[in-house]
This record gives C-alpha cells, sequence and structure tokens, in this order.
C-alpha cells in the first residue's frame, strides 16, 4: 500500500511538481472534502468515486458480559463508494495481468 509520501512523489513526478507544492494540494484536498462532508452533502471525484456521509440514528446497546443496556448516541458516519468505471479499470487490469503471466508460463 502507498502511503503519503509515496503518493507525493508520484505525483510530483507525474505533473513535474515540486513535492512541497503537492504535499500543500493534498491538505487542501483534504479539508475540502473535511469541510463539505461536515456543512454540506459530499464529494464526487468523476470516475473515482463519492465520499458521503449519514448520521446513525441514537440506538441502545447491550454489553455481552454484564448485560447492561446503555445509550449509543447518534454519529455522523463518512463512507466512500467507489465508482463503477473505476472498479471495472482495476478488475480488467488484473485480469489482463493474469492472463499475461498465465501465458508467460
Amino acid at each position: 500500500m502507498l502511503k503519503q509520501q509515496d503518493v507525493v512523489r508520484a505525483v510530483a513526478t507525474k505533473v513535474g511538481f515540486t513535492r512541497a507544492d503537492v504535499r500543500q494540494v493534498i491538505r487542501a484536498l483534504q479539508e475540502v472534502i473535511e469541510d463539505e462532508l461536515v456543512y454540506g452533502d459530499g464529494v464526487r471525484f468523476g470516475r473515482l468515486g463519492v465520499f458521503t456521509h449519514h448520521v446513525s440514528p441514537e440506538r441502545k446497546m447491550k454489553i455481552p458480559w454484564n448485560g447492561r443496556i446503555v445509550d449509543v448516541p447518534s454519529k455522523k458516519k463518512v463512507a466512500f463508494r467507489v465508482h463503477k468505471w473505476f472498479a471495472r479499470q482495476v478488475d480488467d487490469h488484473d485480469k489482463t495481468l493474469k492472463k499475461t503471466i498465465d501465458e508467460a508460463v
């Protein structure tokens, strides 16, 4: 799995920006996504996917080891749903790679 520093290095190399500039863009992107999820509806990234949020309702939960019932407060949860096109690209790439490996053997 790529770490943020690996992503920064790869993007900087690909677009010709300095790593400092790319880090700044990534931080700004994180802030924009966070603000939109807190105050808005969500963020859609073209063919990559969609960040959304929903509120889980308040509920009661039983603690298994002592049987006590406790209140669990409502909570805002963040989700990322991958776009079908992007998922298909990754899947097709895996199939092509497997076919290439099988043919080489």
